[in-house]
């Protein structure tokens, strides 16, 4: 059976609301807009990106964790380097790990972590691409 990309959006976010990535935040794990309106917590976010559909459907979703920046002691925000890099390394141990049935998952490119604008937050970011049979279904 084919999966609309809500589907694939709500298997991914399934896989990281029950792993060990989803306890290692001090926010909550959602789905692509419903995250609250100006949280400060370490959330996750899981939304889709794109895909192809056929008899292999691919395509690429994000998993977002958001860091709130740090007072430097002069009064600036800056980015939290020790936590960035320590959700960076979570989520490299996640999609190590991930597995879901019929579905093959690997990093889309290399986790990095990038400035949020006009927030005072980063944003570590997985793009996992995946490829899934429709056949066996």
């Amino acid at each position: 059976m084919r999966k609309t990309g809500n589907d694939i959006e709500a298997d991914i976010f399934t896989l990281v609301s029950e792993s060990a990535l989803a306890s290692a935040i001090d926010g909550g794990v959602y789905r692509k807009g419903t995250r609250p309106l100006n949280s400060k917590k370490e959330d996750i976010l899981v939304a889709f990106v794109g895909g192809i559909d056929g008899q292999k459907q691919e395509g690429i979703v994000n998993v977002n964790a958001y860091v709130n920046n740090i007072d430097n002691n002069s009064g600036a925000k800056v980015k939290d380097i020790g936590r960035c890099k320590e959700l960076e390394h979570a989520l490299q141990s996640f999609i190590e790990e991930a597995a879901i049935e019929n579905y093959d998952l690997w990093p889309d490119k290399q986790i990095d972590t990038y400035e949020v604008q006009n927030t005072e937050q980063h944003c570590v970011n997985l793009r996992i691409a995946y490829k899934r049979s429709t056949i066996n279904d």
